[in-house]
């Protein structure tokens, strides 16, 4: 095995190839996801970064990337990454010492990697319902409903205000729309009720507080999945009613 100073310049020069290839189409969005994986755990140790909201698609899948690796040494990520860019482009040692000899741009500049996409902006227009129950605005969210706001409008993706609240954690927010009477059961676009946004953050006061509002947890979305189901060890929680019967 190479020593410490041999694996961190092949390191640097394997992130360097990925970041001047990954413009071009020849890794593919699942490749880029496992490479920036291994890169932040390589290079920043293991994830402690809040996880991103259910609605942000791109960030919650980088940061699964990176936290599935928490248990992994810096040293094995390097390793991981650069067997993973040789299986992908062989000859990639070889393009990086003619990019070196002819003094082109070096460097790991992967951070944009993954962001080379185009972002697709998912979030509620400002100003709106959506936007002020996300940021646990409880007097914001009160005035715009005092004022004729519609406690059930959706979004484009099918939520409504009660989804982003539950997604994000806002439990006075949920308190407030519950008590001026939000529909508690209502599907988004996925077949997803705020008890699954609620569980899918590891929500689980609020999960408490839609199941007393009369959140059905026996409710499956358009995967199958119930509430309880969305992620691993939601299950073992005693929140949950007896939903076999």
């Amino acid at each position: 095995m190479a020593d410490s100073s041999s694996l961190e310049s092949q390191f640097e020069a394997a992130a360097a190839h990925v970041a001047s290839v990954a413009g071009n189409g020849h890794l593919n969005s699942d490749s880029l996801l496992q490479l920036y994986g291994l890169y932040k755990q390589a290079t920043e140790g293991p994830c402690t970064a809040f996880r991103p909201s259910f609605f942000d698609r791109k960030a919650r899948s980088k940061w699964a990337a990176w936290k599935q690796l928490e248990d992994m040494p810096a040293e094995q990520a390097q390793q991981r990454y650069i067997e993973l860019v040789t299986s992908l482009s062989p000859s990639w040692q070889e393009h990086a010492r003619e990019k070196a000899s002819t003094g082109g741009p070096g460097g790991p500049v992967f951070s944009s990697l993954v962001n080379s996409e185009e972002e697709v902006d998912t979030g509620p227009p400002l100003g709106s319902l959506h936007l002020l129950a996300s940021e646990g605005d409880t007097s914001a969210v009160a005035f715009l409903l005092d004022n004729g706001a519609h406690i059930d409008s959706r979004d484009a993706e099918g939520c409504t205000a009660l989804h982003w609240a539950a997604d994000r954690g806002s439990l006075e927010v949920i308190q407030l729309l519950v008590q001026r009477g939000a529909a508690v059961n209502v599907h988004d676009s996925d077949g997803q009720t705020p008890l699954h946004y609620a569980a899918l953050n590891d929500q689980r006061e609020v999960c408490s507080a839609l199941l007393s509002a009369g959140a059905d947890a026996s409710i499956r979305d358009h995967a199958g999945n119930r509430p309880q189901e969305v992620e691993e060890g939601l299950s073992s929680w005693d929140i949950w009613p007896d939903t076999t019967a």
